[in-house]
Formats: structure tokens, C-alpha cells, sequence
């Protein structure tokens, strides 16, 4: 095997691990907004809940 092929292998491997972990930050940012909007769903939900139970928010 010659350096050059080394080489071309190594920044191969290093251009798709920077790759990857742009992928998964941009993963983690989606999950993080989906939460965020499941998190207000779920709190509307709970007060119109409560709202009609009792017919007041709480």
C-alpha cells in the first residue's frame, strides 16, 4: 500500500465522520423542535381538558 492511498483513506474516513455528525445534529435539532411542539400539544390539551372537566383552566 503506497501513502498516498493511506492517506486518501484517512480523509476519506475523516470527511464521513464530519459528515455523520452534521447528519445527527441535524437529528437532535429535529427531535428537540418535535418535543417542543408535543410539549405545547400536550399542555392545550391538558387545560382545554380541564377547562371542560371543571369548567374553569387551572
Amino acid at each position: 500500500m503506497s501513502t498516498t492511498w493511506i492517506k486518501s483513506c484517512l480523509a476519506g474516513l475523516i470527511m464521513a465522520k464530519e459528515s455523520l455528525e452534521k447528519v445527527v445534529q441535524s437529528m437532535a435539532s429535529d427531535v428537540k423542535e418535535i418535543n417542543q411542539k408535543m410539549t405545547h400539544f400536550l399542555e392545550s390539551y391538558r387545560d382545554d381538558y380541564y377547562r371542560i372537566l371543571y369548567g374553569f383552566k387551572q
